[in-house]
């Protein structure tokens, strides 16, 4: 297993992103692999000072040039633009990736519809390949192998972008009203049989579970919701990677609220990994979907 640190913060004005990634390491990652006896590799892409835009091209390059064949993939990032270079990356390695993408937000604008001009909710246009200013990404997400799940706060250039592109989208009231066992399973049998790779940024959960966060939403998700969706990918023999996103410690207004998210992340650790994440990468192997690069 390969853990990725991409403290990527520039997306967003918010200080203190940046120390999601390492606090999550520390706090998370590190005993929740060490109780489950999995060996894992550590990988820091990129440094958190004085970063510009060059930070996405470069962190895409360091990360490609380090994934590992048949080694599972995390990415503990600060901002949700960091996307841009970790599932650019993975749609090199995996030619028809599909995303779950967990998030209270559809990070669907594109610069001319943004109405904030911040690129943490712009990374799936740039991934889809309606935003063009990011030109190292040319294997682009198709839209059929994208599902959104806890979205409760669009922009209307993201509600066209959805109607256009005919993107499966479920809701938070979506999972309240379906469940999240219901929700889960349509999303993996719509993406079909491609590599699976899940984004979760924790403001998709309710603010109340999640508070430390820069862009909270109310009514998110709740705990038993993460964990039956997590622990029903982790299932999944074709499940190759995630990322965490956007935790964010300066806006927590007390330790506990630090703690509180800290434990949503551990509840999404233990149960995306419950057991030991059972991809089989020699059923990957025989699927045409696989860059020559994989497993040469």
């Amino acid at each position: 297993m390969q853990v990725h640190h991409l403290p990527i913060h520039i997306g967003q004005k918010h200080s203190g992103v940046f120390k999601g990634p390492e606090l999550i390491y520390q706090k998370v990652i590190k005993q929740c692999l060490a109780k489950k006896q999995i060996c894992f590799e550590p990988l820091w892409h990129v440094n958190f000072i004085n970063q510009s835009d060059s930070v996405y091209f470069q962190s895409y390059l360091s990360i490609l040039e380090s994934l590992t064949p048949e080694q599972f993939q995390i990415f503990l990032s600060a901002d949700h633009s960091s996307a841009i270079s970790s599932v650019g990356a993975m749609l090199d390695y995996y030619k028809d990736l599909g995303v779950i993408w967990i998030d209270a937000h559809g990070d669907l604008n594109t610069k001319k519809t943004s109405p904030t001009g911040n690129l943490h909710g712009m990374p799936l246009s740039v991934l889809l390949g309606l935003e063009k200013s990011f030109p190292f990404i040319k294997n682009y997400l198709s839209p059929e192998k994208l599902v959104l799940i806890g979205i409760r706060d669009l922009d209307e250039g993201e509600k066209k972008i959805i109607k256009d592109l005919n993107i499966r989208c479920y809701t938070a009231e979506d999972v309240e009203r379906l469940g999240a066992d219901q929700v889960i399973a349509e999303a993996i049998e719509y993406i079909g049989e491609s590599p699976k790779f899940v984004s979760f940024d924790i403001d998709a959960m309710d603010p109340q579970i999640a508070p430390a966060t820069g862009t909270p939403v109310a009514n998110g998700l709740k705990l038993m919701d993460l964990k039956i969706m997590s622990e029903y990918i982790a299932l999944q023999e074709d499940f190759v990677g995630c990322e965490i996103v956007e935790l964010n410690p300066e806006l927590a207004s007390s330790e506990q609220e630090i703690t509180q998210s800290l434990e949503v992340i551990d509840s999404f650790c233990e149960a995306i990994l419950s057991e030991k994440v059972k991809t089989d990468f020699d059923f990957l192997k025989t699927k045409s979907f696989h860059c020559p690069v994989l497993f040469q």
